[in-house]
């Protein structure tokens, strides 16, 4: 269910991986061999978690840290539904905090090897991709700052700018910032004729 879920609310929108997260929960807490109502139970509320905290992924290590949350709560609830039972602590109980830990382990592992194939094949641009497009170790950035380094700070600048805007007005603030940072690209060709670098260059303006 987290694998599921933290792809349809990367890849597509958190409406969707919520509906899917309660279709799954329900057919499948009707078909297999389990107690129904802890089964479904279960399944949703890390489900619920898994979008409030999944929606806001920067790094693909982060999957990490959402897998973890995941399976903190999912301990709990597997500790309060064997203690209504009258039973805890029991090998049971270990043997089910051990399979789902290594159920989310495997899961962030599949999640950050497969992501970056299914932003290609579906051609999706994820906040995690956003991220790796904005860091300053990034060959065009890398070259832009050197070579232009006037350019790279209004870039800069100008990114925090509709980051803001987009961010009050309810549109994707990275996205706006990311792209950004590479409207002026184009100047690397001839950095020299642009003011912003005369200037930090100490060069005589270009006429």
């Amino acid at each position: 269910f987290p694998f599921a879920t933290i792809l349809f609310c990367t890849l597509m929108e958190a409406e969707i991986a919520l509906m899917s997260t309660f279709a799954l929960s329900i057919i499948l807490g009707f078909t297999l061999a389990f107690d129904h109502s802890s089964f479904i139970f279960i399944n949703m509320i890390t489900g619920i978690l898994t979008i409030v905290v999944a929606c806001n992924l920067k790094k693909r290590k982060e999957v990490f840290h959402v897998c973890a949350k995941i399976w903190i709560v999912a301990a709990m609830m597997i500790a309060a539904f064997d203690l209504s039972n009258g039973t805890l602590i029991t090998s049971s109980f270990i043997l089910d905090l051990f399979a789902s830990a290594c159920n989310l382990l495997l899961i962030a592992l599949l999640i950050v090897g497969i992501m970056p194939l299914l932003e290609t094949i579906f051609n999706v641009m994820t906040d995690m991709a956003l991220m790796e497009f904005m860091d300053p170790t990034n060959e065009l950035l890398k070259r832009l700052s050197i070579e232009a380094p006037g350019t790279y700070q209004h870039s800069l600048s100008i990114g925090h700018i509709s980051e803001y805007v987009a961010n009050s007005i309810g549109a994707n603030g990275l996205f706006c910032r990311v792209t950004t940072l590479y409207h002026d690209i184009g100047k690397l060709n001839t950095p020299h004729y642009y003011t912003e670098n005369q200037l930090l260059a100490g060069a005589k303006p270009f006429n």
